[in-house]
């Protein structure tokens, strides 16, 4: 991570909000947070920018706020990516040391690393944002961390490799690059959230992060401590938004304030005596329905919600071998 000027600064550009956040490094190499601006999401749909201009301006307002509260102008900044688009696969990279009895060097493992990622066909739409090691092996002794200064005759590279679609990544950087700010480097959006919530005994043992945003739900699979599938699943806030407003027959706003104030997955929870009061189409009027009813509504689609994310627990192979389980 390169530090500028002794801040950094990350932007995440979320289907419903944009937020920039400003750390100052401290001597200690620990991150303090300075600045914090939010803005509503405009010109993004499902995480991804359908309208750069609209984009722009709204980083630009996020950027504007943390700049006031920390004092420090934002020039460059980390950005957060996600969307449909994202796809990631596993491969393997092998290379041969001429000299069993030279120890092994950062050189050799970039070898390895790379002939890993020529293993695959990108196809010329598509672009690789992230290629993370995820474990090596010496001559056939696998679950070794760290091979440079060990001695071996072959060597293997076990690597994640991310990918994106071009024009979707393009559209990004060009919504950051119009706010007057440089996109120092990408980084997928599940990462960044396994890095905040995860712990190094549950990536270890195996567990997945689902962070369900307001367009989609990133998800992100550890075990033996590194990232073995990451995805995206379309299915996210905004369609509990919507169920709630096609169901109750209210405005968006409305349902999405209802939802926020009143909104519980699990019925059985919810005591009758909290009726929810909406407005109604078409008529200066409102109803009270039960709070029970809107726990119903959001219970189906928060049921389908969880499905789709075992689906690609299911898909990556690690149906029943996570024992940290589920963190959301």
């Amino acid at each position: 991570m390169v530090i500028v000027d002794k801040t950094i600064v990350g932007l995440d550009v979320g289907t419903t909000k944009v937020v920039a956040v400003i750390g100052e490094v401290g001597e200690d190499g620990r991150i303090r947070i300075v600045g914090v601006g939010q803005s509503p999401a405009l010109g993004i749909k499902k995480g991804m920018v359908v309208n750069v201009e609209e984009c722009s301006q709204s980083i630009k307002n996020a950027v504007s706020q943390a700049e006031r509260v920390s004092g420090y102008p934002v020039e460059h900044a980390y950005v957060g990516v996600t969307g449909e688009h994202v796809q990631s696969i596993n491969a393997r990279g092998i290379i041969t040391i001429n000299q069993g009895n030279r120890t092994i060097t950062a050189n050799d493992v970039q070898r390895a690393i790379e002939n890993a990622q020529a293993s695959i066909s990108v196809p010329p739409t598509r672009e690789v944002v992230h290629i993370i090691p995820r474990g090596y092996t010496l001559d056939g002794q696998d679950g070794i961390r760290e091979p440079v200064g060990m001695q071996a005759f072959r060597l293997e590279a076990d690597v994640h490799i991310i990918t994106g679609a071009i024009a979707s990544l393009h559209n990004l950087v060009r919504a950051v690059q119009r706010a007057g700010i440089h996109a120092h480097d990408l980084v997928l959006e599940p990462l960044a959230s396994a890095e905040a919530c995860l712990t190094p005994a549950e990536r270890e043992m195996g567990v997945c992060l689902a962070d369900i945003g307001g367009g989609t739900t990133d998800m992100a699979i550890f075990c033996d401590g590194a990232v073995v599938y990451t995805g995206v699943v379309a299915v996210a806030g905004h369609q509990l938004t919507n169920d709630l407003a096609v169901v109750l027959r209210t405005p968006y706003d409305t349902a999405e304030k209802i939802k926020c104030s009143y909104g519980h997955c699990i019925p059985e929870a919810v005591l009758e005596a909290a009726p929810v009061t909406t407005n109604t189409f078409g008529a200066e009027r409102t109803e009270i329905v039960p709070r029970r009813f809107v726990a119903e509504v959001i219970e189906a689609r928060s049921h389908e919600m969880l499905s789709l994310i075992y689906t690609q627990i299911e898909k990556a192979g690690y149906a029943n071998l996570l024992p940290a389980g589920l963190v959301l």
